[in-house]
């Protein structure tokens, strides 16, 4: 890589690392295991994220076998968008997992595949870290988890 495309990267990620996402207060959601059902959003997600399996034996896949897994839920299963997985990002909490706990129980405060390209390349896309709630991009061969929508 380049020192110029380097400079790049680093003003971009200082942009996108700032907390974003919609508040996700207690009581929004249905929990009917396996499922969660967004009241606000209408969408229905995988209570769980994998812990295993996935492209290094802990729940890590690469941005096109996040695809393929969610493909193998059934129909309508698939990878959310970047704004669909903010949804679910709760702001109100400053630390990780940035999620409503009770509606997705022992959910990682790790990093989480979305289905939308970084503009201007073919090869990035990007993820959400539930770690403090904020996005950035990476590579698609990048090994992070997946959370199912439909």
């Amino acid at each position: 890589m380049k020192w110029q495309d380097m400079a790049t990267f680093v003003v971009v990620a200082l942009v996108i690392e700032t907390p974003a996402g919609a508040d996700a207060p207690a009581g929004r959601y249905v929990v009917t295991p396996p499922e969660v059902r967004d009241t606000e959003t209408g969408l229905t997600w995988v209570m769980t994220a994998p812990t295993t399996g996935g492209d290094d034996g802990s729940g890590g896949y690469t941005l096109a076998n996040a695809n393929a897994y969610c493909a193998t839920l059934g129909a309508g299963w698939r990878l959310p968008k970047l704004k669909e997985l903010l949804t679910i990002v709760d702001v109100t909490k400053t630390h990780g997992p940035t999620i409503d706990e009770a509606a997705f129980p022992g959910a990682p405060a790790e990093s989480f595949w979305s289905s939308t390209s970084y503009a201007g390349t073919s090869n990035m896309a990007w993820f959400v870290t539930f770690g403090y709630g904020g996005t950035g991009i990476d590579t698609l061969m990048q090994k992070y988890r997946v959370r199912c929508v439909r």
